[in-house]
């Protein structure tokens, strides 16, 4: 549900896991979908709901699930307009180093492309979202592809790049439905 954007239905199973996993005292389980319930929050526009994170700016959580986190940090960081945690989220992408499971590889570079965008480094956030807005269908999630195309057509226009807008508009309209 949530990699199809059904917000309401993602919300409604992730919920019931958590307290399952909660009440069976299953931590990893705990913290996946704790972060899925607060994707679909930051999706809804309820920037309160990023969970407490620890003194360093990362979750209590595997590296993983720091990747997709930084993520969410980086877009509500952005629309507060918060430029110094927008720093921090780069510094903490950096940290992180490069990710070698494929669902969240694309991560630390889009949290990174939405921290340069919020900074104003445009070029630099264009840089970085087009190749996972663009990259091979089925190697991306479809979270962080959503993402990365509205970073990238951010970037683009704020750069007056419509032969990229293009790009972007032709490259969407071509993806299977399925």
């Amino acid at each position: 549900s949530l990699q199809h954007d059904r917000f309401a239905e993602a919300l409604s199973i992730a919920e019931r896991g958590l307290a399952l996993a909660q009440s069976r005292g299953d931590r990893r389980w705990e913290d996946t979908l704790t972060l899925m319930v607060t994707t679909v929050h930051i999706a809804r526009g309820q920037w309160e709901a990023l969970p407490e994170a620890r003194e360093d700016g990362l979750l209590t959580t595997s590296p993983l699930l720091n990747s997709a986190y930084l993520v969410l940090l980086a877009r509500v960081q952005g629309a507060r307009r918060d430029l110094a945690a927008l720093e921090r989220v780069l510094t903490l992408t950096e940290s992180l180093g490069e990710r070698t499971n494929i669902e969240f590889a694309a991560s630390p570079a889009l949290a990174r492309a939405i921290a340069l965008g919020g900074l104003g480094r445009h070029a630099e956030a264009l840089e970085m979202a087009l190749p996972i807005a663009t990259g091979s269908v089925g190697l991306i999630a479809n979270e962080d592809r959503r993402e990365a195309v509205v970073e990238a057509g951010l970037a683009a226009l704020a750069l007056g790049d419509e032969a990229t807008l293009d790009r972007l508009v032709t490259f969407i309209a071509e993806i299977p439905p399925a």
